[in-house]
């Protein structure tokens, strides 16, 4: 922001906004981990958890800055994102059948928000939803295959819901008009998928 910058009389302190916006980043990515953290004990504890602690560790990295960016920016960059999907793919290399469907994972989940933003689009003649929500559930169908997207979406919407419920009873407000970035309840969902799910599709 520029410092000479000021801003209108009784209009709110662009400066205060992004500090404002910077902490709510800083909360948010805390719950969205302590979430992740309470998912991944899930997984140990009923022994579904089976995936490397290296590649488990940079999704969790990804995931989480990706997060922080979505709440403090409402934006998913595409150099995250991208290569989000790309290593989804290159953890399935070791078969065919696997390749196949971490590709079908990153298409379906792709399609699925592009189409979901373009009925929206046509109907009330605004997006609905950002692109970059497409490439993170492309990423999550790439990681964990394309018969894991309905418990991601599953695991997502019921996670947001839950956070604009308890978010509007903190607040006092009814107002949803508010926008709310998806991706990190996207990210919860590709994380719990991650630590459980994605066994229990594989037995």
């Amino acid at each position: 922001m520029d410092p000479q910058t000021t801003p209108p009389e009784g209009g709110p302190d662009p400066e205060e906004d992004w500090s404002a916006r910077t902490r709510l980043a800083w909360v948010g990515t805390a719950l969205v981990a302590l979430v992740m953290a309470a998912i991944t004990g899930a997984g140990l504890y009923l022994g579904l958890f089976a995936h490397a602690w290296w590649t488990s560790a940079i999704l969790l990295a990804v995931l989480l800055v990706l997060t922080w960016i979505d709440l403090q920016r409402f934006m998913l960059l595409d150099v995250l994102t991208l290569p989000l999907i790309v290593f989804g793919i290159a953890l399935n290399l070791h078969s065919t059948g696997a390749l196949l469907n971490a590709a079908l994972g990153a298409v379906i989940g792709y399609g699925l928000v592009w189409g979901v933003n373009r009925v929206w689009l046509a109907r009330h003649k605004r997006h609905g939803i950002g692109m970059g929500d497409a490439k993170l559930l492309a990423a999550g169908g790439a990681l964990n295959g394309a018969l894991t997207l309905p418990i991601t979406l599953l695991v997502s919407s019921g996670s947001a819901l839950v956070a604009i419920l308890v978010l509007s009873i903190v607040t006092r407000s009814a107002d949803m008009k508010s926008p709310v970035p998806f991706g990190p309840f996207i990210s919860i969902g590709i994380w719990a998928v991650w630590a459980i799910w994605s066994q229990i599709y594989a037995i």
